[in-house]
C-alpha cells in the first residue's frame, strides 16, 4: 500500500457569497460541495494502490472524478512512494477557510523553535476576544471572563476543534495574518496568501478571498511537514 498526500480547493459563487444560493440554510451549511470533495478524495485514495504503476492513470481518474459538476474543483495529489502525481487546476487560487489554521500553527511553532515563544506561556484572553456566533470552544469555557490561558491550550483548540477565536488570538500574538504569510513565503511557497483574521472573514463576506492557496502550494506545505523538514522534534 502506498501513501498519498493531497490538498483540494473548491469554489462556487454561492459558497463564497455567504450561502446566498440557499438563504434558509444555517451558517455552517455554506459548503454544499463538501460531500463531493470527500468522494473525490476517497476515490483517489482507493484508486491509487491499483494504478501506482500505471503512468498517467491517476491523473485521468482524477480528472474524470472532478468533471461533470458545476463546482470549480482543484486538487493536487502526490504519492510519497512512487512520486506519481495528479493535478486538476492545481495552480488556481481557492479560498482557504479553516485550512489557514495549518500554516498558522506552523508559524507559531516555528517561533517556539526560535525561542521567541514558549508553549507554556500564558496569553490573557478577555471577553472582547471571544466573539459570538462562531465556532469557539474557548468562548464556551471562558465566556464573560478574563483568563490566562496557555499558548499550547489555545493552539490545541484552534487545530483540534477549529476554534476561530483561538485562531485570531494566535495570529495577534505573532503579528497578524501578514506574519503567517511571511512565514510561508520564507519556505519558498508563493501560491498561498493570508490577509485576514477569522473575525474579518466572518464579518465581511468579501474578505473570504483574502486567504487563498493553490492546491499545489498547499500540497507543498503539507509535503514539507510530512517529510519532517519543518520544526524541531
Amino acid at each position: 500500500m502506498a501513501y498519498i498526500r493531497g490538498m483540494m480547493g473548491y469554489n462556487k459563487k454561492f459558497a463564497v457569497a455567504s450561502g446566498s444560493h440557499h438563504p434558509a440554510r444555517p451558517q455552517n451549511a455554506r459548503f454544499p460541495m463538501k460531500n463531493k470533495l470527500i468522494r473525490i478524495l476517497c476515490a483517489c485514495v482507493a484508486l491509487f494502490p491499483l494504478c501506482a504503476s500505471c503512468a498517467g492513470t491517476l491523473q485521468l481518474q482524477a480528472e474524470a472524478i472532478a468533471a461533470g459538476d458545476s463546482a470549480d474543483v482543484g486538487l493536487a495529489i502526490e504519492a510519497t512512494g512512487s512520486g506519481e502525481r495528479a493535478a486538476v487546476r492545481a495552480g488556481k487560487a481557492y479560498p482557504m477557510y479553516s485550512i489557514v489554521k495549518f500554516p498558522l500553527a506552523l508559524a507559531v511553532l516555528e517561533r517556539v523553535d526560535r525561542g521567541e515563544l514558549r508553549l507554556d506561556d500564558t496569553i490573557t484572553i478577555t471577553p472582547a476576544d471571544l466573539k459570538p456566533d462562531t465556532i469557539s470552544p474557548l468562548r464556551e469555557r471562558y465566556e464573560g471572563q478574563t483568563a490566562e490561558v496557555k499558548t499550547v491550550d489555545i493552539l490545541y483548540e484552534t487545530i483540534a476543534h477549529s476554534d476561530n477565536n483561538g485562531c485570531d488570538i494566535l495570529m495577534r500574538q505573532i503579528g497578524g495574518p501578514g506574519a503567517v504569510e511571511r512565514y510561508v513565503q520564507s519556505l519558498g511557497i508563493t501560491g498561498m496568501h493570508i490577509g485576514a483574521t477569522c473575525t474579518a472573514m466572518h464579518d465581511t463576506p468579501g474578505m473570504r478571498m483574502a486567504n487563498t492557496a493553490t492546491p499545489e502550494a498547499a500540497n507543498r506545505l503539507l509535503a514539507l511537514f510530512y517529510g519532517k523538514e519543518l520544526l524541531h522534534p
